[in-house]
């Protein structure tokens, strides 16, 4: 009788923590989308080619001569998978292994890492040339979206 009433409490226990963590996590829905942010006075339209091309490192300029610089926000990991496998079609792991490589032969230079959005929406607000991706419930009047994902 004793271990059915420690594993209902054990359960009850499980239950309550499982119920916190959930309080205390950010807004980020199921629902929750990736999008694609640039400065609110770039006007460009990009495709999901070009970001491919732009986040491996195979173009750096629109037709227009407009350069862009990616980003990649390192502090929200899930973030990154998913803009990898919908955006980019390619894990995230791939996209870090083609920058090691790069960086060790010397002939690229990685997307911008900031540890957060914070930081991603300030360095985009604050220069045109920027692009990087944001959760859609993120986004605010600082950044322009390019780009929706869909699931």
């Amino acid at each position: 009788m004793n271990l059915i009433t420690d594993n209902l409490r054990n359960g009850l226990r499980l239950m309550v923590f499982a119920a916190l963590m959930q309080w205390t996590l950010p807004a980020i829905t199921a629902e929750d989308q990736i999008v694609v942010v640039t400065h609110l006075d770039n006007q460009n339209t990009i495709t999901q080619k070009d970001l491919y091309r732009l986040y491996f490192g195979k173009l750096t300029t629109l037709p227009n001569g407009q350069r862009l610089v990616p980003i990649v926000n390192n502090g929200d990991e899930e973030q990154l998978k998913i803009f990898a496998s919908q955006v980019l079609q390619r894990s995230s792991q791939q996209l870090r292994s083609y920058w090691a490589r790069q960086l060790f032969t010397g002939k690229g230079k990685p997307p911008v890492r900031v540890d957060d959005s914070t930081a991603l929406k300030e360095l985009i607000a604050n220069n045109p040339e920027y692009i990087g991706y944001l959760w859609e419930s993120e986004v605010d009047a600082s950044v322009r979206v390019l780009l929706t994902t869909s699931h």
